[in-house]
């Protein structure tokens, strides 16, 4: 075989013996695993994630020349993939990088990348590796999600129909499983319940990964729909995030972890006992997001002796909880680490040691100013992602004042998080601090008022695409809004049923114009 034909693999065992190294001495350096250095060298995985790259190029010291023909390897993918299968993943991207989950992302395309086995024709391509069901399990703030849509965008090309990405996070009735699930691989259009019949015979076609985000929210209806996907539809593979278990046969759980603190074990005396050693700090997947995080904030930001202490107390505080330290870190603009460390620790005292989100989540609410805490607190009854346009509604509800600067607060703060779907910028919160900020918003005595204020934007969406579609055109914002709708009308059953029934009347007209005949 020629250089030119080499694969990922191969020339990653060529650079590691070129440099005298065994796969220990590269784990060592690398911080990546023996047995991830092994998948990766053996072809295991579709797809090597970015991160990898990067810190194998840098414990071998490549030339700019070698690292890119490493990184146009890791971008073709595994070579047991045919060009033909691969399709585009429909999922939502994050501004942010992903860090310290390279071994995890490694370890776990290993686990779920099916074989790219060949079907009947107009069969459909069997699924002969890995779980049909593998479920990520872990506490709020883990990056479950991250991890999973990281994990999905290096997998998709495996699949002949690609990755669909399942936002369960709005789901507010039993329905809303299929319904989400219908809505995502483009079966449905308008709120409503959604058959179970016709999606599982449109779904038994299809070679496709679906991931379903939040399984949390509706337990029971996602172990029941995951149970008939396994039975009915055999070359569809579920992907699942959630704090419990399906508790389904042939399903396979993953323990999402806390990131990796410095390693303490070798460690140098300071006047309050012992820490990690400097390198053992910087090396580590908690310090380095935080790293990451600072310098969105304060650019000039770099690990060194002089803040090695604060920072490595600091992680260790937070418990290594990705969301936490995120937190924590877009607070570097404004606090010196040694007075963040300190107001950290006095914050966290009182709570039990498992619960470092609850409190960072608290004590980044309280340092926004007041306007912003409101915006906040106006955005709660929002599910699911949202456009810029509708802080604008909310904060003129809650302030009055213009809603991209509060918007840009309150993202640089962390509390809003930003990803971007099909090329368009989106906003969400994610479900603890939404949790927070609703509870605010009860305590404030405002949640009528909020409430209100989402019902009337949900009107305004209603009718403006019924009298788009009253002219044959269809809007894709019904179907991004339904949990939002959904929700709306739940609201205002008790607390505004003429607003409810206006805003029924506008998404049944919008139906019958979408559905002619259609007289549900």
């Amino acid at each position: 075989m020629t250089v030119q034909t080499e694969s990922f693999g191969q020339l990653l065992r060529r650079y590691r013996l070129a440099a005298g190294l065994t796969q220990k001495g590269l784990a060592a350096r690398s911080g990546i695993a023996v047995r991830t250095l092994t998948g990766l060298e053996g072809a295991q995985f579709a797809r090597p994630h970015g991160e990898t790259v990067r810190l194998l190029a840098e414990a071998l010291g490549l030339t700019a020349d070698e690292r890119a023909q490493l990184d146009q390897r890791s971008t073709r993918g595994a070579t047991r993939v045919p060009e033909a299968r691969a399709s585009g993943a429909v999922l939502p991207t994050y501004p942010p990088a992903l860090i310290g989950r390279d071994a995890e992302l490694v370890e776990l395309g290993a686990i779920i990348t099916p074989e790219a086995d060949s079907a009947p024709p107009g069969g459909v391509p069997p699924l002969s590796h890995g779980p049909r069901l593998l479920t990520l399990i872990g506490a709020q703030g883990y990056g479950k999600t991250r991890l999973a849509v990281a994990l999905a965008h290096d997998v998709a090309s495996a699949y002949r129909e690609g990755v669909r990405f399942v936002d369960l996070t709005g789901l507010t009735d039993p329905t809303g499983v299929t319904r989400a699930v219908a809505r995502t691989i483009g079966l449905a259009a308008w709120p409503g319940p959604a058959p179970l019949e016709p999606l599982i015979a449109a779904l038994q076609p299809r070679q496709i990964l679906l991931v379903l985000d939040c399984a949390e929210q509706a337990l029971d209806p996602c172990a029941a729909f995951a149970d008939t996907v396994l039975r009915r539809c055999p070359a569809v593979q579920l992907l699942v995030t959630s704090r419990e278990p399906l508790r389904i046969e042939g399903e396979q759980i993953w323990r999402v972890k806390p990131l990796a603190l410095p390693d303490a074990t070798v460690a140098v005396g300071t006047e309050g006992g012992r820490r990690a050693t400097l390198p053992a700090i910087r090396a580590s997947a908690a310090v380095r997001l935080f790293a990451d995080r600072a310098t969105r904030v304060a650019p000039t930001f770099t690990v060194s002796l002089a803040n090695a202490g604060p920072l490595d107390a600091i992680c260790r505080a937070l418990g290594g909880v990705p969301l936490a330290i995120e937190l924590a870190a877009a607070q570097v603009g404004h606090l010196a680490l040694p007075e963040l460390a300190a107001q950290l620790a006095a914050q966290l005292a009182a709570l039990p040691p498992e619960q470092p989100l609850a409190g960072v989540i608290a004590w980044s609410y309280r340092r926004l100013a007041p306007a912003d805490r409101a915006l906040l607190r106006y955005l709660a009854p929002f599910v699911g992602r949202w456009s810029d346009e509708v802080a604008t509604v909310c904060e003129r509800l809650a302030c009055g004042e213009a809603a991209a600067k509060g918007l840009r607060r309150l993202a640089a703060a962390g509390l809003v998080q930003r990803e971007c779907h099909a090329d368009t910028l989106a906003y969400r919160l994610s479900r603890p601090v939404r949790a927070y900020a609703l509870a605010q918003l009860r305590a404030a005595g405002e949640e009528v008022a909020a409430n209100a204020g989402h019902l009337a934007w949900c009107l305004g969406l209603a009718q403006g695409v019924a009298a788009s579609a009253a002219h044959g055109a269809l809007d894709e914002r019904i179907a991004a809004a339904d949990d939002n709708l959904c929700h709306a009308l739940i609201w205002a059953l008790d607390h505004d049923p003429v607003g409810g029934r206006q805003l029924a009347a506008a998404l049944h007209n919008y139906r019958l114009a979408t559905r002619p005949g259609a007289t549900g």
